[in-house]
């Protein structure tokens, strides 16, 4: 069986229901790409210098942080994750570990994940991730409640006037809001219409015709643990169009829905979404094959007409047959479960086209959802 079909199959979360998995606003806390901007949070400025540097081993990343002078604070790597009045309280939650540890006078001179959160007034929280004595990997949680006016969290692994080596990693911050968002359908934009009855019939040739699906769509991300699509909080997104909003590119989105899933909505955390449109099935179509074709999908999806599944769509494109799920003069409703995954490969990046100065980092997805054109048949 194909790789990705066999990921879809058993790991999509299927939409529906209130419940949303946990979110966590900094994906950079891996280390895998700790340098990267998302829209909830500015990256790790880490030089990979002897006192600051990513390490993997076994697959794992991590960061390690060394002094060797009891006499300076190493506290110039940070992150930046942002806070909305919508956010009661964060958890922090990192993995640390300290070798030949020695902390200085004063209680704050340890290896620590220094916290603060910035805006209205800076505030430094009572309780942070720390060790004080060497320690094996060891998983450090605080709950923070964020004061009034912050507007970001300043993340900074540090040693404050202590030495050793100190080694941090699956550092994560996830939100607690202050009351989610009812769920709620979206709106369009005065002035936009469906046009879902206005679909033209192109002749290809004698033979063959199709209808173009691009336009407006309904969408919403995925929840876990739930077997049909949620009755309750769709949006509007243009197709083609990628759900993952990129720096410097309009949005495919014309109006988000209301609920958990879009209260601290990030495209790039977005692994799984719906999205569905009716169309008229030409009633001159009677006794044809009808096809529902993709020209390109990011990366992987499930197709249902009428209820029923159509069958898989694996990246880059394709398309399934529909011909028994569908009555020429009738409407039909197509849904669609996109699933956005990287390849469980290693991409290798060449220096000067040289094959001595080779390096490898994770596959990652720069696009998501139905990206290309969508149309019918027959």
């Amino acid at each position: 069986m194909n790789i990705r079909i066999l990921l879809i199959t058993t790991s999509l979360w299927l939409g529906g229901g209130h419940a949303m998995a946990q979110v966590n606003l900094l994906p950079q806390g891996s280390f895998e790409r700790p340098g990267v901007n998302t829209g909830w949070a500015e990256g790790f400025n880490i030089p990979n210098n002897q006192e600051f540097k990513v390490i993997a081993e076994d697959g794992k990343h991590c960061l390690r942080v060394e002094n060797s002078d009891a006499g300076r604070q190493l506290d110039y790597v940070h992150a930046f994750v942002k806070v909305t009045p919508q956010i009661a309280s964060m958890t922090v939650s990192v993995r640390m570990k300290a070798t030949n540890l020695k902390i200085g006078k004063e209680g704050w001179h340890t290896a620590r994940v220094a916290l603060m959160f910035e805006g209205g007034s800076f505030d430094f929280p009572p309780e942070v991730p720390e060790l004080r004595t060497d320690s094996d990997w060891v998983t450090k949680s605080v709950e923070l409640k964020v004061p009034k006016g912050a507007t970001r969290l300043n993340i900074q692994p540090a040693m404050f006037y202590c030495t050793g080596v100190f080694e941090i990693a699956d550092l994560t911050v996830t939100p607690h809001m202050v009351a989610p968002t009812h769920l709620a359908d979206a709106v369009l934009p005065a002035g936009i219409e469906l046009g879902w009855d206005k679909a033209n019939v192109k002749t290809v040739n004698a033979k063959r015709a199709q209808i173009s699906l691009n336009g407006i769509w309904r969408f919403t991300p995925a929840a876990e643990a739930a077997t049909d699509p949620p009755k309750l909080g769709w949006a509007y997104i243009k197709v083609p169009g990628s759900w993952q909003n990129r720096s410097g590119r309009l949005s495919a989105f014309l109006a988000l829905g209301g609920g958990p899933q879009w209260d601290l909505y990030d495209g790039s955390l977005v692994t799984r979404a719906w999205y569905e449109r009716q169309v008229t099935i030409p009633a001159q179509w009677q006794g044809r094959a009808i096809s529902l074709c993709f020209e390109r999908v990011c990366t992987d999806a499930m197709v249902y007409v009428n209820g029923k599944s159509c069958g898989t769509i694996t990246w880059p494109w394709g398309s399934v047959d529909i011909t028994p799920e569908v009555t020429p003069g009738q409407t039909a409703h197509i849904r669609v479960l996109v699933a956005a995954i990287a390849d469980p490969e290693k991409v290798g990046q060449f220096w000067q086209n040289a094959l001595s100065s080779v390096s490898y980092t994770s596959a990652r997805v720069e696009t998501r959802g139905l990206t290309g054109s969508v149309f019918l048949e027959s």
